[in-house]
């Protein structure tokens, strides 16, 4: 299990494709992962396409992994980073 006090952070993703991606290559890997969204509660630009606001960086997630798994999960993810 991932908590608090026994995790680090991966990566910070951007893309919900390239979220989709890592957790599909972690998940394959058999690495336990906990993502973190900050999304806002009233974030109109994700949902309304505001114009000259940058979809997939309307909110940013962060993926954690325990700190024994830290290098596994950087090997892991490296075939999604590629694409």
């Amino acid at each position: 299990m991932v908590n608090i006090f026994n995790r680090k952070e991966l990566i910070t993703v951007l893309s919900d494709q390239r979220l989709y991606g890592l957790q599909q290559a972690l998940s394959a890997a058999g690495i336990p992962f906990q993502v973190k969204s900050s999304i806002p509660p009233t974030n109109s630009g994700r949902y309304h396409g505001t114009p000259c606001i940058n979809q997939d960086a309307a909110h940013p997630c962060i993926i954690y992994v325990k700190k024994s798994d830290y290098e596994r999960a950087r090997a892991a993810i490296q075939p999604v980073l590629r694409d």
